[in-house]
């Protein structure tokens, strides 16, 4: 009984450290690169004289900005989630009190799941959680 307490704590700091590591690893600005898609296959590239950034603090806000103009603002957090691109489960950031900051929404979809696909500490992509959702890539500014 001993040893089954003490493996399922283990692996309970386990988690609990992969967790605060990705976090730690998204905390901070990623500029869109693209989004691609959907029921007919889109993809989305930023104009030329756009740029548009997604903030990650430690605070576990996010903020969206276009061409330095606040675009979209709200909190997240990373949950562990079936994942429709991994077997398994992977690390979901969940979106939530989304506020609009201007009448237009940001070029890359924000649904309330988004799951991490990969993450280096060049690139961020991420996806809707569904077979006809869109996946946005972003590079890491420094």
């Amino acid at each position: 009984m001993r040893k089954t307490v003490c493996l399922f704590v283990t692996l309970a700091i386990l988690a609990g450290c992969r967790s605060d590591e990705l976090d730690s690893q998204l905390v901070g600005d990623w500029l869109w690169a693209g989004s691609s898609g959907g029921f007919a296959g889109m993809i989305i590239m930023p104009a030329a004289n756009e740029r548009t950034i997604i903030s990650f603090t430690r605070k576990g806000t996010f903020s969206v900005s276009k061409n330095d103009t606040l675009q979209t603002s709200g909190a997240y957090r990373l949950n562990s989630v079936k994942s429709i691109y991994k077997s398994g489960e992977a690390t979901g950031i969940l979106i939530d009190n989304v506020v609009n900051h201007q009448r237009k929404l940001p070029s890359f979809s924000l649904s309330s799941l988004k799951v991490i696909v990969s993450m280096t500490a060049a690139e961020l992509s991420v996806g809707d959680n569904a077979y006809d959702g869109f996946s946005s890539t972003f590079k890491r500014l420094k």
